[in-house]
């Protein structure tokens, strides 16, 4: 192991670890970085040598790679974000990169196929895929130290990719956003990810993926993100004894059928031993659900920690969507948001906000059913200056005050008998 090197920092006033003024260069931009090289000749060559390379350009990433090469310099992390002109040069610049030890790589690559070359690396820990095709036809996954694995608005060839990424037997940390699954160059309408095992997984994100099921053993989950349009069928086999579920959904442009208050319940029950938080966007609703569709709803409710909507009540007419909403679920906390005049959705937010808030008005509760056991409400206002607990006598207060400013919301919900 090479000895840490103490070179003077500036004008030699101070001396610093050569790593250590790589630490601060890496929390940069690589062009914020540069700019340090000016402070003095030690920041010069600590930007020269750093271990966390960021590229735009092939021939500046060749280049500097060659010249690490030379000096017998290692790296730590490679990012290489390149148009599709420049994408056949990545093969060559990864293999470079890994070779010179880089164990976590950033890869975007617009419109081009991924080297298979990164998912055959024994080296690999970490690894970030953007804006580009994986073609597994024929492959296999073999990245038996991969420890983080984030794909982005990438394009899968292959039914096999759920079967391949449980090889990986060190996985903490799996994100999928925004992804398509193909087979055979057929896009499949929704991907069904069966059962699988992954013992060391902590993290699972799921954005914007069309997944129709998904049925996985996670002993020692501790975050679940979910946030899509389409309700997945879920089973998440976990021990843990403490984890989040972050779930948003987005409801679709038209709403007519019960059965998506049903899946939303049979969803929230399969993460029951979680901590959830639920947000859900309506601003571009329509449905057709009544009163009287929601009420053989099955009981109870199932708990969730905090529920933030977006543009909740346009009209009364939404009152049926609150109540099957209820239903499914008893929120200890609703997030909600005051907002200025001339803003979109103020008049739906802010009805909202007040319903909630006046408990005491029987002919708003009526409307809404599920509402006859909210026995207290206590409000926080959040500002500039903070947080502080008020009745809901105070709206018209806080009213003068969203008038030029957005105001948040939170209110702390308790519930009496079951519904």
């Amino acid at each position: 192991m090479e000895k840490p090197q103490w070179i003077e920092a500036i004008r030699g006033e101070t001396q610093l670890l050569e790593e250590m003024i790589q630490h601060i260069q890496s929390f940069l931009s690589g062009e914020e970085a540069a700019r340090t090289a000016i402070l003095s000749e030690s920041w010069y060559t600590a930007w020269l040598t750093r271990p966390d390379l960021d590229f735009f350009d092939p021939d500046v990433a060749n280049k500097t790679l060659q010249r690490y090469h030379e000096l017998n310099r290692k790296i730590q992390s490679f990012k290489l974000w390149l148009s599709f002109r420049d994408s056949p040069k990545a093969e060559e610049l990864i293999v470079k990169a890994m070779n010179l030890g880089a164990t976590d790589l950033h890869i975007r690559l617009v419109f081009d196929v991924l080297p298979h070359v990164l998912l055959e690396s024994e080296t690999l820990v970490r690894l970030s895929v953007s804006c580009c095709k994986i073609d597994l036809r024929g492959q296999k996954i073999s990245c038996s130290r991969l420890k983080s694995f984030s794909l982005s608005q990438v394009s899968i060839e292959g039914n096999t990719f759920w079967d391949m990424i449980s090889t990986c037997p060190l996985i903490e940390e799996l994100k999928l956003s925004g992804c398509m699954f193909r087979e055979d160059k057929v896009l499949e309408p929704k991907s069904r990810m069966g059962e699988y095992h992954f013992r060391n997984l902590k993290v699972l994100t799921l954005e914007d993926v069309e997944i129709s099921e998904l049925h996985i053993d996670v002993p020692i989950i501790r975050k679940f993100k979910f946030s899509g349009c389409d309700i997945p069928s879920l089973n998440l086999k976990t021990t843990s004894g403490e984890w989040d579920s972050d779930i948003s959904i987005m409801l679709k442009s038209r709403l007519s059928e019960i059965s998506w208050f049903l899946d939303l319940r049979e969803f929230l029950h399969k993460l029951s031993s979680s901590k959830i938080s639920l947000n859900l966007n309506t601003n571009m609703i329509h449905h057709d659900i009544r009163n009287r569709d929601i009420i053989g709803l099955p009981k109870p409710p199932v708990v969730v920690d905090s529920l933030t909507l977006t543009d909740a009540l346009k009209s009364r007419r939404h009152h049926a969507l609150l109540d099957g909403l209820f239903r499914c679920c008893r929120p200890s906390f609703v997030n909600s948001y005051l907002l200025p005049s001339g803003s979109m959705y103020r008049h739906a937010n802010n009805r909202f906000t007040r319903l909630l808030c006046k408990t005491k008005e029987i002919g708003e509760k009526q409307s809404i059913s599920a509402l006859r056991d909210l026995k207290e409400v206590t409000v926080k206002f959040f500002k500039d200056e903070g947080c502080c607990p008020l009745p809901y006598k105070t709206m018209s207060r806080a009213s003068k005050y969203s008038r030029n400013t957005t105001v948040k919301v939170s209110l702390q919900l308790k519930w009496g008998g079951s519904l």
